[in-house]
């Protein structure tokens, strides 16, 4: 199935119902619908120092990758539930959420205004992590946007890809969208977004 809207009806619901504080506007990248911030931070993660040791959980969103994350983070931890006291975000860090998640214009408009420094700069935080030993990493990059090392097989770090029912991750994506993202449309346009996978 595929979406019946045309490419600037599409782009016209993704302006008007997606874009928050956090988000300025999206761009076409290889292809793929990426938020505007994520062309800052595209060369360094296609230059990315990928390393044999870590493993990448990569996955589209609401697929069940927190689930994975804890899991393999468990597994590779033996079963530390002390350190699994920690923030996910922390223990098996998100490469692009900086790209995702962009808040440096709340951090001008909000005084005292803190964001975490894995959600700040992503990029930065997984590069600290990586010098203190190997590392679960998460990533929602299509394999086209992702390191390039990781693509030309240079270096060959286990790869752990989740998937789900289409149907059921529209649905949860459209919930998550609703409560965490601003999306302030209705379920028929974003299943149209969804369809033209526009979602990002």
């Amino acid at each position: 199935m595929t979406a019946r809207l045309t490419e600037e009806q599409l782009d016209e619901i993704l302006q008007r119902d997606f874009t928050s504080s956090f988000r300025r506007g999206y761009v076409k990248v290889k292809g793929f619908t990426m938020p505007k911030r994520f062309e800052e931070l595209q060369d360094e993660i296609h230059n990315w120092d990928v390393r044999n040791e870590d493993i990448w959980i990569c996955s589209f969103p609401k697929t069940g990758t927190t689930w994975t994350q804890e899991m393999i983070w468990m597994i590779v931890n033996n079963l530390d539930f002390d350190g699994g006291q920690v923030n996910l975000g922390i223990r098996s860090p998100f490469l692009e959420v900086s790209a995702l998640y962009d808040f440096r214009q709340l951090k001008k408009d909000i005084p005292d205004f803190e964001v975490p420094p894995f959600l700040d700069d992503s990029l930065k935080f997984v590069k600290d992590r990586c010098k203190i030993g190997p590392q679960c990493i998460k990533s929602h990059l299509p394999w086209d946007l992702l390191p390039r090392e990781l693509q030309a097989s240079i270096k060959s770090p286990k790869i752990i890809y989740v998937t789900r029912n289409p149907k059921d991750t529209c649905i949860s994506y459209f919930n998550h969208s609703r409560l965490m993202e601003g999306y302030r449309g209705d379920f028929n346009d974003f299943c149209e977004l969804f369809l033209a996978e526009k979602c990002k």
